[in-house]
């Protein structure tokens, strides 16, 4: 299965900050590129309940504050988020790849 840039869907996230979502329709493995500029989410954390998520750093630099312990984030490096973890992330023009698994579905996340 091909999904061309044309068909994405782009959605903002935060103040800042975009993903573009790859349609695959496939409920094991979802996939989308996310850029970052200041924090996601704006305020508080964000947890999802049902994913673990993989993120490939593409380009620009960031760090990830999951539960109590902080990740620096730079170029192809590979960051995972495990389902139910309480998160945050701060970047400057980062780009990454998300991959997760389940497929990522807007009721699965919430902001605390």
């Amino acid at each position: 299965m091909l999904i061309k840039k044309e068909d994405r869907v782009q959605k903002q996230i935060s103040q800042d900050s975009f993903v573009w979502e790859y349609p695959f329709n496939n409920e094991k493995l979802g996939v989308c590129i996310s850029k970052i500029t200041g924090r996601f989410p704006d305020r508080g954390r964000a947890i999802n309940n049902k994913c673990d998520e993989m993120y490939y750093v593409v380009s620009g630099t960031g760090k990830a504050i999951i539960e109590d312990k902080e990740f620096q984030l730079g170029y192809e490096d590979v960051l995972q988020i495990k389902a139910g973890n309480k998160y945050f992330i701060e970047g400057q023009e980062l780009v990454i790849v998300v991959a997760t698994s389940p497929e990522w579905q807007p009721e699965q996340a919430e902001m605390v």
